[in-house]
């Protein structure tokens, strides 16, 4: 009787082994899952944080004054329509006869942005510039190329330049393409 009892204990060292075993596999589980949910926790403090701050902005006296103050210097920037847009082409041009630079623009598809109630759109142009070698020799054709682009960035208006490419010869800068993004107000049709 006493070696059925010694072998009896053996047997529950299985079932003994794999609780522990499960106990161990469901804490080795549980850990990555409290790292989860505090990561979420600290991100879900630091949004209603971030919310409490924009409420008191908007609370203060001015936060609303500022915003609407913001939205009209916003809009001031863009160019009124597809007149706007003409008149930016005129502009353009003006600018490019004293510097001696001939001047052709294209115009891409314009994409129209819808900003809550309001609608902006981006045209995105192509301005090939070539340099006449014969007109403006006082200056070289770098810097009537740095000038024409200046002219870009004091224009009233919104006119983003986002790429440029020149190109030169052993001598100076024969010719360039700059990309821009005209911001207008909406647009009924098509760029001019």
């Amino acid at each position: 009787m006493v070696q059925v009892l010694g072998w009896g204990r053996l047997l529950l060292i299985p079932p003994i082994l794999g609780a522990l075993l499960l106990i161990w596999w469901s804490v080795q589980r549980l850990v990555p899952v409290q790292t989860e949910v505090r990561d979420i926790s600290d991100e879900l403090t630091r949004m209603n944080l971030e919310m409490d701050a924009m409420g008191d902005r908007i609370k203060n006296a001015g936060g609303a004054e500022e915003i609407r103050e913001g939205f009209s210097k916003a809009q001031s920037l863009l160019l009124p329509g597809r007149a706007g847009v003409e008149g930016w082409l005129r502009e353009l041009n003006a600018a490019a006869i004293p510097l001696g630079l001939d001047v052709r623009v294209t115009f891409g598809m314009a994409d129209n942005r819808h900003l809550s109630n309001h609608v902006v759109t981006v045209i995105p142009a192509t301005i090939a510039v070539r340099v006449r070698r014969e007109a403006n020799d006082q200056q070289s054709p770098y810097r009537r190329l740095l000038d024409l682009t200046q002219f870009l960035t004091r224009t009233p208006y919104r006119v983003d330049l986002v790429g440029l490419d020149a190109r030169a010869s052993d001598r100076s800068i024969e010719s360039a393409l700059l990309n821009v993004q005209l911001w207008s107000s909406e647009l009924q049709t098509d760029a001019p």
